[in-house]
């Protein structure tokens, strides 16, 4: 792995504020998709029936990073969390929806966020390219 893209790697993820808010960060992309999983599996989820996560300071998002971030907020909500998304853009909500509808008949394998069952990762490719007849789109600076 290149030392441009290990160093992108580092500057995309979510972290927990004092407040008890998830801020996102970065570039949710294909390069940084493994490493966002990891960070997503060893994150340490508060204790609270409503999770509200801060997209704002969320700098790119491809096809691949809407997918780990809508699986990750599904999985939220499959175990009774309330999700409230801040400072998300319409661009990125349409991006977001479109994702979501694209790969709703996709089944993943499931997304633990129990740290201690964490097993995988995602991985990708770069390009327009398709799966399952989906173009990987982009939204963001490149």
């Amino acid at each position: 792995m290149n030392d441009k893209v290990v160093s992108a790697a580092a500057q995309a993820g979510l972290s927990l504020g004092v407040d008890q808010v998830i801020h996102v960060y970065g570039r949710w992309t294909l390069p940084q998709l493994a490493d966002l999983e990891a960070r997503i599996a060893a994150f340490p989820w508060p204790e609270r029936k409503e999770l509200v996560w801060d997209l704002g300071a969320m700098e790119a998002l491809d096809t691949g990073g809407a997918w780990l971030l809508q699986r990750t907020l599904d999985a939220l909500q499959q175990e009774g969390k309330r999700v409230v998304l801040r400072r998300f853009s319409p661009a990125q909500a349409a991006f977001m929806q479109m994702v979501a509808r694209s790969f709703a008949g996709i089944r993943a394998a499931p997304l633990s966020l129990n740290r201690d069952d964490w097993s995988g990762s995602a991985g990708g490719f770069g390009g327009r390219r398709s799966i399952c007849g989906t173009p990987w789109l982009f939204w963001g600076r490149a």
